[in-house]
């Protein structure tokens, strides 16, 4: 079953994309139909990382039950878990309970014992994903060991209040910001919005933002990614920026002569 998204991350969702230019596009409720013209409409524009990103943490996870409340993505109320060509236990389940009733005979298991199965093939799924995602961190790691001091392009994909994870394309993992490697101002994280914000400088760190970082180290026994900003204009207001810029432009000069 898939049941109907988290309401409160919908509503950040709301909040966080009615601030941008697609305000204006966003539904009146939180369809299927409704959600899936949000993503469309965000595809191809700098506003898609952070529109799909919020839109899959909202979803709920996914559980095996004897109760069909249907599949919320699909839009469908007649779902039923059924894989093809993969073969998982919970097909099995689904394909002796199918051919028991083709045949006329009283199905194999009673509903108790079912969701027994259910509860346990939902727990398992879990751990397997959870042991998936450590196999595909150490082979980062192990990949970015000789890496350190290179440079990324990357997008912020999940802030905190003690730094951002930037997630890096070229690599396939993500890598942590410590704000405690960004000494030019005082950060407070603003949830609802999705960002963090400099207090003194007016400098921002939102979600799906763009940025260049250096690998500064990675650890392969904590699992740990470290990374530095590259650009210390980056988030910015233009007007600091044009004025970093010229400073930047002014040493060099100096140095010429």
């Amino acid at each position: 079953m898939h049941p109907e998204p988290d309401p409160d991350k919908l509503e950040t969702l709301f909040g966080v994309l009615s601030r941008t230019e697609l305000g204006l596009s966003l539904p009146s409720e939180p369809t299927p139909k409704g959600l899936q013209q949000l993503v469309e409409r965000s595809r191809g524009t700098d506003l898609e990382f952070l529109a799909s990103r919020l839109l899959l943490r909202s979803m709920m996870q996914a559980r095996y039950h004897t109760v069909n409340a249907g599949h919320y993505g699909l839009a469908s109320e007649c779902y039923c878990h059924f894989t093809s060509p993969i073969r998982r236990y919970a097909d099995l389940c689904v394909h002796r309970a199918l051919k028991a009733v083709l045949r006329g005979e009283a199905q194999p298991t009673t509903a108790r014992r079912l969701q027994t199965v259910c509860d346990t093939l939902s727990l398992r799924e879990r751990a397997a994903m959870e042991a998936e995602r450590e196999m595909l961190k150490r082979a980062a790691v192990l990949f970015l060991r000789d890496k350190t001091g290179q440079q990324f392009e990357g997008v912020v994909s999940s802030l905190s209040d003690f730094g951002f994870w930037v997630e890096l394309p070229e690599v396939l993992c993500e890598g942590l910001v410590r704000l405690s490697t960004l000494t030019d101002d005082y950060y407070a994280l603003f949830p609802e919005r999705q960002e963090l914000l400099g207090q003194r400088t007016g400098r921002r760190f939102r979600l799906g933002q763009r940025v260049r970082v250096t690998l500064e180290d990675v650890s392969l026994a904590r699992l740990e990614v470290n990374l530095a900003l590259a650009d210390d204009r980056t988030g910015l207001p233009r007007r600091q920026q044009r004025k970093l810029a010229g400073k930047a432009g002014g040493k060099k000069g100096r140095r010429a002569r």
